[in-house]
């Protein structure tokens, strides 16, 4: 071996001596760090978790709407273009179902005050109905009637919130998987 060579190495077995004795330094700062956080930080942490858990809810019943109520992995065809109208469709009108029944809410919460139960706008059914309302919402010139024929559904198609209500969860839910020659019928 050269005398460059052997300088060589020799610098760079050096360097990973360094390089290794700096990493072992930051693996114990690291560990400390970890012991310091659990001990100092863990109480703080999990009433934070505890607080936002709560504000995941909203998310998780979206998800399930868009995932089993709508149906969004269900297309109707297999190009691209086909998959992209289906999903922008359907998220459309989940949309407008929302924007429709945010004010129902308003009134059958005032209506059901005086009620046992705080009732709700049956969602899942008003978005039954949405399906074979949108496309007539574009079609028709006058879509007054339509619009209150949907008011009274979502104002008289309501479901009572009761509180306190558990039910152990099923231990093996087959996920419902679609095929593409099996469509449902709406």
């Amino acid at each position: 071996m050269s005398s460059e060579t052997e300088e060589l190495c020799t610098n760079l077995i050096k360097r990973l001596k360094e390089r290794l004795n700096s990493l072992d330094f930051l693996e114990r700062h690291r560990q400390s760090e970890q012991a310091f956080i659990r001990q100092r930080c863990l109480p703080f942490v999990t009433v934070v978790v505890f607080l936002l858990y709560h504000h995941r809810w909203p998310v998780e019943e979206n998800y399930k709407v868009m995932k089993y109520r709508v149906e969004v992995e269900s297309w109707s065809g297999k190009s691209k273009l086909a998959i992209y109208q289906d999903f922008h469709a359907k998220v459309f009108t989940t949309n407008l179902t929302a924007i429709l029944a945010h004010p129902a809410q308003t009134l059958v919460e005032h209506q059901s005050q005086a009620k046992k139960y705080t009732y709700q706008v049956n969602f899942t059914h008003l978005l039954s109905k949405m399906k074979d309302t949108v496309v007539l919402l574009f079609q028709q010139p006058v879509i007054s009637t339509l619009l209150d024929r949907l008011w009274q559904i979502m104002t008289h198609i309501i479901e009572p919130i009761r509180p306190n209500r558990k039910y152990p969860r099923k231990k093996s839910i087959k996920p419902k998987r679609f095929a593409m020659t099996y469509k449902p019928t709406r």
